[in-house]
């Protein structure tokens, strides 16, 4: 009897009412609507496979309550709804293939007369997002959120005991913007937030509970800090955000290549029996990655006094090509500064840093500066410092030069850094960047 009732009322509830606009909406469409007194739209669509959905619902003008409810038609009692407020989200509601849907958008009074409501509807696929850009292992891409409420899409591929990291940082605007991947357990994606040095806030969203080889969904949103919704409804700006391989089985994805030009072998010994692991570094194309801090200085009429520190930390740097064998070089190049120099350091320069076939990787000296302006340089897993000084280096500090690319190659391993990110420029004097992500390709 209980059972009778209550689907009698959630029969009544999800009624259409006298007042009713339908139409249809598609996977990663959004669509301006309004609503009067008394007044329902419902949009419809068909799931094309199963797996989950993302809806939003964001009140644009008038009454500020919105709310939501997907419905399967004709399964009345199989429906999800979307919180009360100025923004109303479901998040990760199961569709069945070639089933329809029904997302119905009620007027929601909040007061004793009803003004009427201008709002956004927003339908995604997490499943198979459409129009949606990949974000290859390592690199990352900028963006912005133009509407209060937007969230902006991606994928990047990943396998079962990959540990992923998104980070994201403001580049404009007012907003507090965050990654939130959508995978069947997303516990362990824990975001947290920081600032960069010109304190635009910045978060980090690291995330292991993948369970399947496959492309998974990321989302970039606006948080909202200070108020009850958790989405900001009102604030706009851009982003700039990377996505690095941590640890798992994406280390060889981003490393290992069948052209045997570009396969190197180190010996790595650790406690117990020593052991040979194999690595590559794309030879012509470079290995992208993050630019960590770049500080150029410049001062006119005294070009000793020129400097450059480089530091970049990723996860893809591995220990290639001997630099006691193979030598480097170093490339310092801005298309805007109008400079593009390469600096030699010799092979007779670098060292293992602790004992031979530790792999804790190598160093370069060169005090006296005998082979050029570069005076120490060191690669470790995962980290590349290098250091130069004198009238030898040709930066300009006139104008802005970022974005700065900086290339180490040490044989066939290319390791490149562009230097944008969070810049600081004092014209004539000082370049400071930091938190840049890694290019698209290397120069």
């Amino acid at each position: 009897m209980l059972r009778a009732i209550l689907l009698l009322l959630l029969a009544v509830f999800l009624a259409t009412p006298a007042h009713a606009d339908t139409m249809a909406i598609t996977y990663g469409q959004t669509i301006t609507g309004t609503l009067s007194a008394s007044e329902q739209d419902i949009y419809t669509f068909t799931a094309p496979v199963d797996g989950e959905v993302f809806i939003r619902l964001t009140s644009v003008s008038g009454e500020p309550g919105t709310s939501i409810t997907l419905v399967r038609v004709g399964m009345g009692n199989q429906a999800h709804t979307g919180g009360d407020g100025v923004v109303s989200t479901i998040e990760q509601a199961d569709v069945f293939a070639g089933a329809d849907y029904q997302i119905l958008v009620p007027a929601l009074a909040t007061g004793p007369s009803y003004g009427g409501q201008t709002y956004r509807l927003f339908l995604q696929s997490i499943t198979a997002p459409v129009g949606v850009p990949e974000v290859p292992l390592n690199g990352g891409g900028t963006g912005s959120l133009d509407q209060g409420g937007e969230v902006d899409f991606y994928t990047v591929a990943a396998q079962d005991g990959d540990l992923l990291r998104v980070d994201v940082e403001r580049t404009s605007g007012g907003i507090d913007p965050t990654a939130v991947f959508y995978i069947e357990n997303f516990g362990s994606c824990t975001t947290l937030d920081t600032l960069d040095a010109a304190n635009n806030p910045m978060t980090s969203t690291p995330c292991s509970d993948f369970n399947a080889t496959g492309s998974f969904a990321f989302t970039i949103e606006d948080l909202n800090d200070t108020g009850t919704e958790l989405v900001d409804p009102i604030e706009t700006g851009g982003y700039a955000f990377t996505v690095t391989c941590v640890s798992g089985p994406c280390l060889a994805l981003v490393t290992t290549t069948t052209s045997s030009s570009t396969t190197t072998t180190t010996t790595t010994t650790v406690a117990g029996p020593t052991t040979t692991t194999t690595s590559t570094i794309p030879q012509v194309a470079g290995q992208p990655i993050l630019g960590t801090k770049l500080v150029l200085r410049d001062k006119a009429g005294k070009p000793q006094k020129r400097s450059l520190v480089a530091l970049a930390k990723d996860a893809v740097v591995v220990l290639g090509d001997d630099p006691r064998t193979a030598g480097a070089t170093l490339r310092v190049r801005s298309t805007v500064g109008g400079f593009d120099v390469t600096y030699t350091l010799p092979a007779t320069g670098w060292k293992t840093i602790g004992a031979e076939g530790s792999g804790k990787g190598y160093k370069y000296a060169d005090k006296s500066q005998a082979s050029g302006p570069v005076t120490s340089a060191k690669i470790r897993p995962g980290k590349l410092q290098l250091k130069a000084k004198g009238a030898a280096l040709v930066h300009d500090l006139a104008v802005n030069p970022a974005a700065v690319d900086v290339v180490l190659t040490m044989g066939g391993a290319k390791y490149c850094a562009s230097y944008g990110g969070s810049v600081k420029h004092v014209a004539g004097k000082k370049l400071t960047a930091k938190n840049a992500p890694a290019p698209s390709a290397c120069p």
